[in-house]
């Protein structure tokens, strides 16, 4: 199961249904960059989201840009590597 994947439009479109204040933690840059590193595989995605929220909290911020992608991502590259 961790190998599915959510094909693009799919994903745009649970960002969508989302509760309102979704839009307001992740800019549009940071979701599309989530999508285009992840490739739509839904545990990658959870990992990177999961990774950004805990940055996000740990700084206080209110919300995440690109930049904090590239910092989670990072990060997570460096567990792997």
């Amino acid at each position: 199961m961790s190998g599915e994947t959510v094909p693009n439009r799919a994903f745009w479109g649970l960002v969508e249904f989302l509760p309102e204040f979704w839009g307001q933690l992740f800019s549009d840059s940071f979701l599309s960059g989530v999508y285009d590193h992840t490739k739509g595989v839904a545990r990658r995605i959870n990992n990177v989201c999961h990774s950004a929220l805990l940055l996000g909290a740990t700084e206080g911020k209110q919300i995440l840009d690109e930049t904090d992608l590239k910092r989670v991502l990072l990060d997570l590259e460096g567990q792997i590597g």
